[in-house]
């Protein structure tokens, strides 16, 4: 089983598991999941978008949304406490960080299949943006677990940092989301009738 399927299913056992095995991850190692992680975005992008894919068009929304990613690594660096950076070093921490990210790959995957096939007309996309509770919640609790036994934290330092890294996530996820649609001039728009 994939570490990221065995993460979902039992996230506190499954860190507590991967991180008691002595592993070296260098550098370049580090960099597989991030980039997973930003194909399939650009590949959900993509289709929700085009009902198609291609590589150019894959390519042109990873240029895109490698913005995205950045700020998430670098939000990963933030809540990483130091003493874990020295303990496992920071390419295995953010190695193992990155392992959470699935319940978001889903989502977006699972939006994308619903964009495509939805009828373009009538489309009510309320209940998708709904939706987007889920992978909050179970991101919020796999991040949990990554603190509490892969770095063997106290419940509430777990916590304190899940919830920092969680605001920064959400926050940088928001921020370039409202961006990309122009977001402040349509409220302002809505609320100035």
């Amino acid at each position: 089983m994939s570490p990221e399927l065995e993460i979902l299913r039992h996230p506190q056992r499954a860190f507590a598991r991967f991180t008691a095995a002595p592993q070296r991850v260098t550098p370049i190692d580090a960099c597989y999941r991030p980039a997973i992680v930003l194909v399939t975005i650009a590949t959900a992008v993509s289709i929700a978008a085009t009902s198609h894919v291609s590589v150019a068009l894959i390519a042109s929304a990873m240029a895109c949304w490698s913005v995205a990613l950045a700020l998430q690594v670098g939000a990963a660096r933030l809540v990483m406490p130091a003493s874990a950076r020295r303990r496992f070093g920071t390419a295995r921490m953010l190695d193992l960080f990155f392992t959470a990210h699935a319940p978001w790959s889903l989502w977006l995957l699972g939006f994308a299949l619903w964009a495509v096939l939805a009828p373009i007309t009538g489309r009510d996309v309320r209940w998708p943006l709904a939706s987007i509770v889920l992978p909050i919640a179970w991101t919020s609790i796999v991040v949990f677990a990554f603190f509490r036994a892969a770095l063997a934290m106290t419940h509430r330092s777990a916590l304190r940092r899940t919830i920092a890294h969680q605001a920064l996530t959400l926050g940088i996820g928001f921020g370039v989301f409202a961006l990309a649609v122009a977001i402040w001039p349509r409220l302002i728009g809505t609320f100035a009738r």
